[in-house]
């Protein structure tokens, strides 16, 4: 495993597909955000058009105030659970901004990898490892192994890379 991180680290080509992989995955998964992001602006405006109707119904006829109170506090609810996720959408949209990872950004924390990996105790090796790996697959009829990793692992190594070279610089 860790041969396999060291080779990807002198790999040029590697590192350009890994950046080039993880931006594709990312732009899905920002183009699935936003199409869910859109479909929830659509309905908080069609619960608020309903809102302004059942307030300015129950003001203008001689219905059942109750009835008007429960569905407006049911659209209420509505609202909020919508609201409530299109926050959780756009933490996840700023995630995955600060996840990007570069080829530059990959190059340096993988260049520095070996002498770092060798100055770690085992259990510090073990959290990087847990940290980059997402997934290790064997595929038995050709003897394969996959290695996942995970984008934003890249980036956290990247930046811990980051602060421990300006650390010894200083």
């Amino acid at each position: 495993m860790v041969e396999h991180i060291r080779g990807i680290g002198r790999n040029e080509e590697i590192i350009a597909a890994t950046a080039a992989k993880v931006r594709e995955e990312s732009g899905k998964r920002m183009v699935e955000l936003e199409t869910e992001q859109r479909g929830h602006e659509r309905e908080l405006k069609r619960l608020h058009t309903r809102v302004q109707k059942l307030v300015s119904e129950s003001f203008t006829a001689a219905s059942n105030g109750g009835a008007a109170m429960d569905q407006l506090a049911d659209l209420q609810d509505q609202i909020r659970t919508i609201e409530q996720r299109m926050t959780a959408i756009r933490e996840e949209v700023i995630a995955i901004q600060r996840e990007t990872v570069d080829e530059g950004d990959m190059a340096r924390a993988l260049a520095v990898f070996s002498p770092v990996w060798e100055a770690l105790s085992p259990r510090e090796q073990s959290r990087i490892v847990r940290l980059l790996v997402e997934r290790v697959g064997y595929d038995g009829r050709d003897g394969r192994v996959t290695v996942t990793f995970r984008s934003a692992g890249f980036k956290a190594l990247c930046s811990e890379a980051d602060i421990r070279s300006r650390e010894v610089s200083a």
